[in-house]
């Protein structure tokens, strides 16, 4: 894990930074983005031991969708929703605890939970090993944790030439501090992680996410949420405008195969020894 004064500073302003883009993205994330990792989460659920928790923890809950399928699950259990970001947070179901927290300094007790999910978030953290530290120290001995993550990536020709007119117009490189995608993008890789930390990694598979889509649904999400956004508005507002434009142009000799975003899903589950 990382330390050092510079270090905390950063990682301090990278979180306001990250909190602020989701915040600030929380609309188009719940109507673009959030229906779209539903299925991919709800893939873990029936792998974990829900029935019988009495405390679950939903890390990085972003706007909430994820709460009724673990309720579903976790029928007598409390589950909480914890988030960095209000402006995601605000949006998750009231009937739902809901804490704006930092999933790499959670502000619960030890031996709090029975069952904590990060679900599509852990790659967010400025140390991804100090949010699976957090998940081992709230756990109960004996309880479970679930992680996704994205694997390998495929890149299509959309998003090659959206790339492409960022950098020729300007817009600064993405943030590595952003999302550390290489740190988690293996089973093998969490496990490590996980293991170092007194989790027992007891089950890991690896999916698949693949969504087709038209130019107008890929420019909606470019320019609606995530890194993607981030880029585009730290241009100004008449660049950006010229930009897009530019994007939209090139993009109607693409076929529809051209659209197609295609990535490995990383699943591990774990359970603290």
């Amino acid at each position: 894990m990382t330390g050092g004064e510079d270090g905390h500073d950063r990682a301090r302003s990278t979180r306001r930074k990250l909190s602020s883009l989701y915040s600030e993205g929380a609309e188009a994330y719940e109507a673009l983005w959030a229906p779209e990792l539903l299925p991919l989460s709800r893939e873990l659920l029936p792998r974990l031991p829900l029935d019988e928790a009495r405390y679950v923890l939903d890390g990085g809950a972003g706007v909430g969708a994820f709460l009724p399928e673990i309720r579903s699950h976790a029928r007598d259990a409390t589950i909480v929703a914890a988030d960095l970001s209000f402006g995601m947070l605000q949006r998750a179901p009231v009937k739902f605890p809901r804490a704006v927290m930092d999933a790499s300094t959670l502000a619960f007790q030890n031996d709090s939970f029975d069952v904590a999910i990060f679900a599509f978030v852990l790659f967010h953290l400025s140390d991804p090993e100090r949010g699976i530290a957090e998940a081992a120290r709230t756990l109960r001995p004996g309880g479970v944790v679930g992680t996704i993550t994205w694997g390998v990536e495929n890149d299509n020709a959309a998003f090659q030439v959206w790339a492409e007119e960022m950098d020729r117009y300007g817009a600064p490189p993405p943030d590595p501090d952003f999302a550390r995608f290489d740190i988690l993008d293996t089973p093998g890789k969490v496990e490590s992680l996980m293991s170092k930390h007194g989790l027992r990694p007891i089950d890991s598979w690896v999916g698949e996410y693949r969504a087709p889509r038209n130019p107008d649904e890929f420019l909606a999400h470019r320019t609606g949420h995530g890194l993607s956004r981030l880029r585009l508005h730290a241009l100004s507002p008449e660049v950006s405008i010229r930009c897009v434009e530019t994007v939209r142009e090139r993009l109607k000799s693409l076929g529809p195969a051209d659209f197609e975003e295609r990535s490995e899903v990383v699943y591990v589950i774990a359970e603290k020894k």
